[in-house]
């Protein structure tokens, strides 16, 4: 059963790092609809990889600041990087 579950603890959050990770959603969901809305504008999702890979970032802060595995932290460094690259990527190109 462990192959496809992973026993995930909970992280516990300050208030002010939950507000910002609502404040982000809701400005990727924002600059989705403004995409969206303006024809598939690219513009407009460069800056919903950045959100995503700055809230990869808080996360990797989170489960340093809980002490967290070192697999578990490893993971969301390689989840940060790959979004990260993306934007670099959709930047440069």
């Amino acid at each position: 059963m462990n192959a496809f579950f992973q026993k995930v603890e909970n992280k516990s959050n300050s208030k002010i790092l939950k507000f910002i990770r609502v404040f982000m959603v809701i400005g990727m969901t924002f600059f989705l609809f403004m995409a969206i809305f303006n024809h598939l504008d690219l513009y407009y999702l460069m800056w919903v990889f950045l959100l995503v890979a700055v809230l990869s970032l808080i996360d990797i802060i989170v489960s340093l600041i809980n002490k967290a595995d070192k697999k578990v932290v490893l993971l969301e460094i390689g989840y940060a990087l790959i979004w990260i690259f993306i934007l670099l990527l959709y930047v440069l190109i």
